[in-house]
């Protein structure tokens, strides 16, 4: 199984039929959880890849949130996090961080990484992001 860290509304469904769904916030039909992902409900190594897309801005503790998404992720697994970086307030239900690539990559440094950067979502240069596509390591990273 996959786990996909809300739906947003522009997709408004799931990657595909072997993906788990959490939000702790949307109560639509296209979620199957409401976990907190500061302490997600999944066993350790259960999943295969992670998609944390515009999430981690509202997390009060990210790094806490990407350690949750470590744990639950297999070895050798996946996970890509996005979130805005040139991007208005947003507080649904809150808006903490924007983030650079290197404050990303600080944030993501126990993943393997495969590529880090800034995207532009639109036709302007001021609606960027910042991403991380990485894999969990086969034997933890130490600080």
């Amino acid at each position: 199984p996959c786990l996909q860290i809300a739906v947003k509304s522009e997709i408004g469904r799931k990657f595909g039929n072997n993906w788990i769904s959490v939000d702790r916030y949307d109560h639509s039909a296209v979620i199957d959880r409401h976990d907190d992902i500061h302490s997600l409900g999944f066993p350790d190594g259960h999943f295969n890849a992670v998609v944390c897309w515009s999430v981690l801005e509202q997390v009060p503790e990210p790094e806490r949130a990407i350690a949750e998404m470590l744990r639950v992720l297999k070895p050798g697994g996946g996970i890509w996090v996005q979130l805005p970086f040139l991007f208005p307030y947003h507080a649904d239900p809150h808006d903490y961080w924007r983030v650079t690539p290197s404050g990303l990559r600080q944030w993501m440094r126990h993943f393997d990484e495969v590529a880090c950067g800034a995207d532009y979502w639109a036709r302007t240069p001021i609606i960027t992001a910042s991403f991380f596509w990485g894999r969990k390591p086969a034997t933890p990273k130490t600080a």
